[in-house]
């Protein structure tokens, strides 16, 4: 029997506790399946606020994760949609099916030092809670993390509560935004009690006006191509906007010099490569597009993810992976607007080869 057909056999023994199928929860034993995950199985910041988010000491919060979750994250996270607080990687059942199903993320703070606690955040807008089961299965690519800043509250806000953003006039609806903002700021607050939040100081009718100027180039609304002009408009993707690895195979991910991911902001407001492969077939296209050729299983549409090694260590290219693989291409166009949250990443290894290949 060659190696190929060991590493089938070995994936085809789905047992709890095997790598393949391995619960989350550190301390699962037979007599909690089915039941709400204990208390003290809760990975969460400690402080109910936040958490660092890069620490190396061995004694810092973060670290401390492992012992309580394989998974090595927080249990809970945040409806991309509405910040209803619930088990991450799940999706939240109170969202419609538009061009997604809306799911749990992590959140973190705008420049990326922090993981925020999503059951507070949750509390501090009013939203439900979901509680986690104890016998959730680790899955790869379950820890996706997202940005949250004010102008993300802020829509969450109003949307929970009906309104729109012209409508926020009356003086009861601005104090109860204001409420939320200084609530907030509260949140984010480092050790020394100074704002991290990054606050501009308008007043509630100023920001709305703000997020109602939906014209290119604006906060709201902002080209991904850094170097896009009028008379690109419907066109493909220039090859000298196209971010992707020089060598076309990989890039260093956390260099200390980032010489090479550091470059990407001159190209790219998303300061990411421009393609990602399908989560399904591996075919390669726009990041944070779904993938027309593949069809929906359980309400999801597999889309278009970057793709890191099992050390998490670099980016890999997707456009190589799918010319290995005998997969298509989608070319991307040059007037795609940035989202928060497309830049999703997720573990490429042997056991995605495999699977593309069948």
């Amino acid at each position: 029997m060659n190696k190929t057909n060991m590493k089938i056999n070995k994936m085809d023994d789905y047992q709890p506790g095997s790598h393949r199928q391995r619960f989350i929860v550190v301390n699962y034993s037979a007599d909690q399946e089915g039941q709400d995950i204990r208390d003290e199985d809760v990975v969460r910041p400690h402080n109910h606020r936040w958490t660092i988010r890069y620490a190396i000491d061995p004694d810092a919060e973060i670290q401390s994760w492992k012992i309580k979750s394989f998974a090595r994250c927080p249990t809970y996270g945040s409806c991309q949609k509405c910040l209803k607080s619930g088990p991450v990687g799940t999706v939240c059942n109170e969202c419609p099916i538009k061009n997604f199903k809306p799911g749990y993320v992590i959140l973190r703070s705008e420049d990326g030092s922090k993981i925020l606690d999503s059951i507070t955040i949750a509390q501090m807008l009013g939203r439900p809670h979901q509680t986690a089961k104890a016998d959730r299965v680790f899955k790869t690519g379950m820890d996706r993390i997202e940005v949250c800043d004010w102008d993300r509250i802020f829509r969450a806000s109003l949307r929970a509560s009906g309104q729109k953003y012209e409508h926020v006039q009356n003086r009861s609806e601005r104090k109860l935004t204001e409420r939320i903002r200084r609530d907030f700021m509260d949140i984010m607050r480092d050790e020394n009690n100074k704002p991290t939040l990054t606050w501009r100081g308008l007043k509630i009718k100023n920001k709305i006006n703000k997020i109602d100027n939906d014209q290119p180039g604006s906060n709201h609304q902002r080209f991904i191509v850094v170097n896009y002009s009028a008379d690109q408009e419907g066109q493909d993707i220039r090859d000298e906007d196209v971010v992707r690895p020089l060598n076309h195979r990989w890039t260093h991910r956390y260099k200390q010099d980032r010489t090479e991911i550091g470059s990407w902001k001159d190209k790219s407001y998303a300061r990411c490569p421009t393609y990602g492969s399908c989560q399904n077939c591996m075919k390669s296209g726009p990041v944070g597009k779904v993938c027309k050729d593949c069809p929906i299983e359980n309400d999801l549409q597999p889309g278009y993810v970057i793709l890191r090694n099992e050390d998490g260590s670099k980016i890999l290219d997707s456009i190589t992976i799918a010319q290995m693989l005998g997969q298509r291409h989608e070319t991307a166009k040059a007037d795609r607007l940035f989202k928060e949250g497309m830049d999703r990443i997720e573990e490429f290894n042997l056991q995605s080869l495999i699977q593309a290949c069948w």
